[in-house]
């Protein structure tokens, strides 16, 4: 029954977890409220096979004063040069077909 829900093909070989094993693993942090404090950013670093991502979901855009995404912005680019974290995440460039441009002006800060 779940696999009908979210697409998975019956035709696909049945997962064999004597064969499986986690190289690494990738968690995606996109809610600035909340993110890991610093210090559980450094527990979490302690594991080698843990990489990080971060991001702000542009649903958030609307809902914040300007001066809390600047905040966001600085916070963001001071996380993305830590040790393990390996990409920005959840930036939402495929929110909608056609976002509002305040959502595009903070995209556009984003990637400076």
């Amino acid at each position: 029954m779940w696999r009908k829900r979210v697409g998975v093909s019956d035709s696909l070989p049945p997962w064999n977890k004597e064969h499986t094993s986690l190289q690494a693993l990738v968690a995606n942090f996109c809610y600035p409220r909340n993110w890991p404090s610093t210090a559980e950013r450094e527990s979490i670093r302690k594991d080698q096979k843990i990489y990080l991502t971060f991001g702000i979901h542009p649903r958030l855009v609307g809902l914040e004063s300007e001066m809390t995404q600047q905040r966001w912005l600085r916070d963001l680019h001071s996380m993305c040069k830590a040790k393990n974290v390996v990409t920005v995440g959840e930036c939402g460039f495929d929110t909608t077909d056609h976002p509002p441009a305040k959502i595009l002006d903070f995209q556009q800060q984003m990637n400076r």
